[in-house]
């Protein structure tokens, strides 16, 4: 089968650019009534407060451990707050994002989402997702 092997790890220094780059472009889309200037400077202030005070973990290739197949920000409350979830394109229904939701999230129990991307619309009735951008 279309088997891909990939480890879990906390985030690497390497990491924190692709982390931030391929948020904001890949939201981008959700945001598009204001100009990039606007978006792209307000987005990464954002970014920087929500990942101070985060956890990430990297999904990547058991290889080469610099190689990120994707990553999961969230925070440890009650219920658990997931901020971000995003896996490469080439990587998508490999199972990678459940992993890492898995690595988050005990059994059923709800979580609340602060940014509704494409990833909410799909998942939020399979993984119990409500949105709350105010907790961002």
């Amino acid at each position: 089968g279309n088997q891909v092997k990939f480890d879990m790890r906390t985030p690497l220094e390497s990491d924190i650019p692709f982390i931030y780059a391929s948020w904001l472009t890949s939201y981008r889309h959700e945001e598009d009534k204001m100009t990039n200037t606007m978006y792209f400077e307000k987005f990464k202030k954002i970014l920087t407060s929500i990942l101070e005070k985060s956890h990430v973990i990297v999904a990547c290739s058991e290889e080469d451990p610099e190689h990120v197949y994707g990553y999961i920000v969230y925070e440890k409350k009650d219920p658990v707050i997931v901020h971000y979830i995003l896996v490469k394109q080439t990587f998508q229904r490999l199972g990678i994002g459940t992993k890492l939701k898995d690595q988050i999230k005990d059994g059923n129990n709800p979580m609340v989402c602060t940014f509704a991307g494409f990833a909410f619309t799909k998942l939020k009735n399979k993984w119990r997702l409500t949105y709350n951008p105010w907790l961002r």
